[in-house]
């Protein structure tokens, strides 16, 4: 099977979406499937091969380096040159819009990976009244995602969301497979530990971009309320850190804060074992691999009684959920940190029912079944 993945973002972006997009893309190739993936151009030092670039500009309010796809490029050419059997698009921009144009003219059936539930932090980046994007993002996507042979989504919250807000698609829930070879209980993590000076400290691990919709904030005032010898570690970059570290400053935990930066992929593993805790205060999130990464390593994790996370946590079974705030986030953080040891092995079994060959087994499944409908037609 051919398959060509159109994405909206791509290196030197390092992001959720990123990952699961090459989790997919590397699995599909081991089990013999020829992968075309079309991207934006970063420009010719981050070029990766094996990657077909368009024409695209970079978006300037974002430091973690988003680029935005432009007209014309000679896309659709590729596509018919190489034969391609299915389009699967991973966004809901620009590529989404090719993605379907192309699958029309060429009369190949289109997949649409959801990631991303912009609508919750669209006054973050929109330059339009909120009320106003927020009928725009939801008037759009209900025009795009029924141009679709298939939406997929990833977890069962965010198929919910959809549909409750007027999208009728034919909308599949295939959650992205996470590494669970990789990401394992019993990792050493003392080098890490030495390296940011925490050897004697108890760590809460954040891992993602330092961004608005993240709420990172939330977590850096719950810390204030908690003990001294408890450390968070920031491990992403992002344009809110100047930010962060002035809203550390001010609480006086600016000592009890680790922004490691990028951190390569080698490398996460050992910062979740260098840690006690796994912790979001995102409400936004579709899945989180981030937060699946460290279940499967066994850790404790803590995250917001939202959206995905409901679909996989069970509190005080497999982890902890919270109201959002920064009270409950600190609340939550010292019922962890007495009892979480309780909940190491579910958090390491849940992992294990998301696993990377189930993921793709589904998607196999459901690109042979668009591609069978598209042909019957």
């Amino acid at each position: 099977m051919k398959v060509a993945m159109l994405v909206d973002s791509h290196y030197p972006v390092k992001d959720g979406v990123v990952d699961a997009i090459d989790i997919l893309r590397k699995e599909l190739k081991e089990r013999g499937h020829e992968v075309l993936l079309i991207a934006p151009d970063p420009g010719k030092e981050d070029r990766m091969d094996g990657v077909h670039y368009i024409p695209a500009k970079d978006l300037k309010g974002f430091t973690s380096g988003y680029y935005l796809p432009i007209f014309p490029s000679d896309a659709i050419f590729k596509l018919k040159e190489e034969n391609v059997d299915v389009i699967n698009v991973h966004g809901f921009a620009f590529m989404a819009i090719r993605g379907i144009t192309f699958g029309k003219l060429l009369n190949i059936p289109v997949v649409l990976t959801f990631h991303t539930p912009v609508w919750d932090f669209i006054d973050s980046y929109s330059p339009f009244d909120t009320d106003l994007s927020f009928n725009l993002v939801w008037s759009y996507f209900r025009n795009i995602f029924k141009r679709a042979s298939v939406t997929v989504a990833q977890t069962p919250s965010i198929a919910k969301e959809l549909i409750g807000n007027g999208v009728s698609a034919d909308i599949r829930i295939i959650p992205t497979g996470i590494d669970t070879k990789k990401f394992v209980p019993g990792i050493d993590g003392t080098a890490v530990k030495e390296r940011y000076g925490i050897k004697d400290k108890r760590v809460m691990i954040h891992v993602g971009r330092l961004s608005p919709e993240k709420k990172i904030e939330v977590m850096i005032k719950a810390l204030a309320a908690l003990d001294e010898d408890i450390v968070l570690m920031l491990v992403g970059r992002g344009e809110l850190g100047p930010e962060l570290k002035d809203l550390a400053r001010s609480l006086g935990v600016e000592e009890r804060i680790i922004f490691t930066g990028f951190v390569s992929d080698d490398e996460l593993p050992l910062h979740y074992a260098a840690a006690d805790i796994g912790i979001s205060s995102s409400t936004y999130e579709a899945q989180c691999l981030a937060i699946m990464n460290a279940m499967a390593c066994g850790l404790p994790v803590i995250c917001p009684n939202a959206r995905a996370f409901v679909d996989y946590i069970r509190d005080g079974e497999n982890g902890y959920l919270y109201d959002g705030t920064p009270e409950g986030c600190a609340e939550t953080v010292k019922r962890c940190l007495s009892e979480g040891r309780s909940v190491s092995g579910n958090a390491r079994t849940t992992a294990e029912g998301f696993s990377i060959p189930g993921s793709v087994d589904a998607y196999l499944s459901l690109y042979d079944e668009v591609i069978r409908t598209k042909r019957r037609k």
